[in-house]
């Protein structure tokens, strides 16, 4: 059974450092690399807003 991009759940995985620093492992899997890439950049985008203050 092959799943849609669309329907999957990206995990993520949030690591707490030292001086209130945070990291993260994000995982998504699919056929099409391109849209797995752009969906990662998503969510990488969404935690650097909320956990690094938008800062790469």
């Amino acid at each position: 059974m092959e799943v849609n991009i669309q329907e999957q759940i990206p995990s993520v995985k949030l690591i707490k450092g030292q001086k209130d620093s945070y990291g993260w492992e994000i995982k998504l899997f699919g056929k099409d690399t391109n849209k797995v890439l752009e969906e990662l950049k998503k969510v990488n985008n969404n935690l650097l807003e909320e956990y690094a203050g938008g800062e790469e």
